[in-house]
């Protein structure tokens, strides 16, 4: 499991818990909502953690939610 939290920044780690969802599905629907009026910048480390969420099983997700940074 701790190698598929490593592969995560820790902006990446913040913004998926600001998100509020406890559900990947919906963190990625809030995610590409966000992109229309990300810059450059925030926009390719949105895009990052869709695809990064995406290898991720609920209870992964779930787990990566709740890692103590």
């Amino acid at each position: 499991m701790e190698d598929k939290f490593t592969q995560f920044t820790l902006e990446e780690i913040y913004f998926i818990r600001n998100c509020g969802n406890d559900n990947k599905r919906e963190t990625v629907n809030v995610f590409k909502k966000y992109l229309k009026f990300a810059t450059e910048d925030l926009a390719e480390i949105i895009q990052n953690s869709i695809k990064k969420i995406q290898g991720l099983s609920e209870e992964e997700f779930r787990e990566l939610r709740n890692y103590p940074v």
